[in-house]
């Protein structure tokens, strides 16, 4: 998933918009309900 993107659920140290200053602080992202990021297990999205 790229910048820009929309993004139902995000898992991240701090606040999106407020303290995340770059991608690699998202440990997962979930759009329309599907893991499409996981960063935490490093496992790609099911």
């Amino acid at each position: 998933m790229r910048e820009g993107r929309e993004a139902n659920f995000l898992v991240a140290t701090g606040v999106p918009g407020l303290e995340i200053a770059s991608v690699e602080e998202i440990g997962q992202v979930y759009y329309r309900g599907v893991k499409v990021i996981d960063r935490l297990s490093g496992r790609a999205g099911e």
